[in-house]
């Protein structure tokens, strides 16, 4: 079976894909950011407890709670300054492994 023009482009794109996958992610750690914590605790959370305020995850590191990402709401709970949006979408991902 020959490939078309169009499909030897989608298999160029996804090989580049999963090279850069593999690429980005061969030493097996996260990126070095404090930007991406609490949008991970927010997602594992939400899994775990139903609730996006990081709360547990502050008092039971208080560090986290002085880093750049978390914020003191109003309501006094400590939540993340980004959007729930991503926080979601993970949660989403990484329920039916969760289970």
């Amino acid at each position: 079976m020959a490939l078309t023009d169009r499909g030897r482009d989608r298999l160029a794109a996804a090989g580049l894909c999963v090279g850069l996958v593999l690429a980005y992610n061969s030493n097996g750690r996260e990126i070095g950011s404090y930007d991406t914590q609490a949008t991970k605790f927010a997602a594992r959370e939400l899994l775990l407890r139903g609730t996006l305020s990081l709360n547990h995850v502050g008092g039971k590191t208080p560090e986290y709670a002085t880093r750049w990402g978390f914020i003191l709401a109003a309501d006094g709970n400590y939540r993340s300054i980004y959007s729930p949006v991503p926080a979601i979408f993970a949660a989403a991902i990484t329920w039916p492994l969760w289970q």
